[in-house]
């Protein structure tokens, strides 16, 4: 298990990891980077939480888990990245308020429940056999697969299509050494972000 609470950053760079579970949690407005430069293998379940403005990002080149759990309060972000394939028997996405969740990848799911109340997004590449929505507000659903979504929205909230533009190559993940305080004056956050995307 990973908490922030408060403005804190967590960082953590891994060639792998496995676990049967694992769990993701922020409160305030700190930040949690994952940067996996191969599996990430959780034979149970995930769980990513955040409270308030802070981000919780996993960035991997796969991901496998038996049930995804994603959920914000506030303006917060959940991120998950994979680069070759994902897979969850169940995804679970609840987003209350303005914040945002994003699973992006190659692969799918049975089911993909999702519930947003507020003006939150929920943006999923995934495939799924099944996927229910609720939206209560203005939030919206965007989803590459719209086949089997199945969507009730009460307010001015819209379920739509997602198509993803890949900018630039993939991320490379590189271990590198932490610096001093007085070597790098930007912050952890941004010191990791370039040394995953450039």
């Amino acid at each position: 298990m990973t908490e922030v609470t408060g403005s804190g950053q967590v960082a953590l760079v891994a060639d792998r990891v496995a676990a049967n579970c694992m769990k993701l949690k922020g409160c305030g407005s700190g930040a949690t980077l994952i940067a996996v430069n191969s599996t990430v293998n959780i034979t149970g379940d995930a769980k990513v939480e955040v409270t308030a403005s802070g981000g919780v990002n996993v960035v991997s080149d796969s991901f496998s888990a038996s049930r995804l759990h994603s959920q914000v309060t506030g303006s917060g972000s959940v991120e998950i990245h994979t680069h070759s394939r994902f897979g969850a028997a169940t995804i679970e996405s609840q987003v209350t308020g303005s914040g945002h969740i994003q699973v992006v990848g190659q692969g799918s799911t049975e089911r993909h429940d999702v519930s947003i109340t507020g003006s939150g997004t929920v943006n999923s590449t995934m495939c799924a056999s099944a996927c229910d929505v609720k939206i209560m507000g203005s939030g919206y659903a965007n989803f590459s697969d719209l086949n089997q979504v199945a969507a009730k929205v009460i307010g001015s909230g819209r379920v739509q299509q997602l198509t993803l533009v890949r900018l630039r190559p993939p991320y490379e993940v590189v271990a590198m050494p932490a610096p001093t305080p007085t070597a790098m004056p930007e912050s952890a956050r941004n010191w990791l972000k370039k040394a995953i995307f450039g």
